[in-house]
């Protein structure tokens, strides 16, 4: 009876090992993005989060991570994080570091030069336009009711 008590605290004991070490640190690597009630694109958002922050990986469910940040536990999806480290610096002998928005433009392969490059080879385009189309938001509740009043099924 002991064995089988020892055995079994064994196992118990190495059970919670290994979900703890589930556990990963990742990085937000988006301007900006909702952690949502839900691992669905329209679930409700519980918290926002920025470039660069620190979220805890609580378990996976398809293309969604199950993170926790700031004590609130939601899901993210997984092309708003990554679990390698970036060091942000300026070039050599330069005392002036990337912004946090060269710095996400820089994770996704686009930076000021490929943006300067595309802009000359195609003048004519209205960045304007797009600037402008970039600072439009829409609040959570308001996607929400759109969803519903539409009768849109959610992947």
């Amino acid at each position: 009876m002991k064995t089988l008590t020892f055995i079994t605290g064994l196992c118990l004991a190495t059970a919670l090992v290994v979900s703890g070490a589930a556990a990963d640190t990742v990085r937000v690597i988006t301007k900006e993005n909702a952690v949502r009630e839900d691992c669905r694109f329209f679930a409700p958002v519980k918290l926002m989060v920025r470039y660069g922050e620190t979220l805890q990986t609580t378990g996976q469910q398809g293309d969604w991570y199950r993170v926790q940040v700031r004590g609130v536990n939601g899901c993210i999806h997984k092309t708003a994080i990554s679990d390698r480290v970036a060091s942000i610096s300026g070039p050599l002998g330069s005392a002036r570091g990337a912004s946090r928005d060269e710095a996400a433009l820089a994770g996704k392969g686009f930076d000021q030069q490929t943006e300067s490059a595309y802009r000359s080879r195609n003048a004519a385009l209205n960045y304007a336009g797009v600037d402008w189309v970039e600072r439009i938001t829409i609040p959570a509740e308001r996607v929400q009711h759109f969803v519903i009043w539409g009768g849109l099924r959610q992947p």
